[in-house]
């Protein structure tokens, strides 16, 4: 048992290679035939659920072949994480180019509101990000942060912006009342980890031209 422990302890994870601090028989994650860290799992997760926001149903049937519920833990074979991983780093690649960029990170648009007139944040604070554009959503790929370029492809034609403000969501629920309670509290990190949900204010008052369910790049 002793022996078993020890080397479950010592895994590395089957998809990134970064060492498993802490897994024992109780973990529960997607993979069926390989230790999986905690950080893959999550992305796999966020894949799956959010997945209509950055993948059309025939271009994942196509690849994955099969619907996979995150509620059937240890359900999904190393070969298939491998390929919704790949099918993901694609999907980014792809956008990239179309905004110009060979680099950068990937943020699914999946609302876009305008801020109010009067913020309820300090007043110097609210002069600058009052009635600015808002996107709502999730973090495809790489790190969202405060003072990212951000480019937008709107229908063919680029165009780019500055992040004012990236509020992550955290673990609390992706509505405007939790955005308006975390930019007044003004204690986040300004940043949205990769695979993490959140709202980045950039610096524009129109909001019409932004499809929703689309995408932002962003970079340095």
């Amino acid at each position: 048992m002793a022996n078993e422990d020890k080397k479950l302890h010592g895994s590395t994870c089957a998809l990134c290679g970064n060492k498993v601090k802490l897994l024992d028989r109780n973990y529960l994650h997607m993979l069926s035939d390989g230790p999986l860290c905690q950080k893959c799992h999550m992305t796999i997760l966020q894949l799956l659920t959010q997945r209509r926001w950055w993948i059309s149903e025939a271009e994942y049937m196509q690849v994955m072949q099969k619907n996979y519920s995150i509620r059937q833990h240890h359900s999904m074979p190393l070969e298939k994480a491998q390929a919704l991983f790949a099918l993901r780093d694609g999907v980014c690649s792809n956008f990239l180019k179309t905004v110009d960029l060979d680099d950068g990170n990937v943020f699914a648009v999946q609302n876009v509101f305008a801020m109010p007139k009067s913020p309820p944040i300090f007043i110097l604070r609210a002069m600058k990000l009052k009635k600015k554009a808002v996107l709502q959503g999730f973090t495809l790929k790489g790190t969202i942060q405060k003072g990212d370029r951000v480019r937008l492809n709107v229908s063919g034609t680029v165009r780019e912006f500055t992040a004012l403000d990236v509020i992550p969501a955290g673990t609390d629920r992706l509505e405007k009342s939790t955005f308006f309670s975390q930019l007044e509290a003004n204690v986040h990190s300004h940043r949205i980890p990769e695979d993490g949900d959140g709202w980045i204010i950039i610096n524009t008052e129109e909001t019409g031209f932004i499809p929703e369910s689309s995408f932002a790049a962003t970079y340095k």
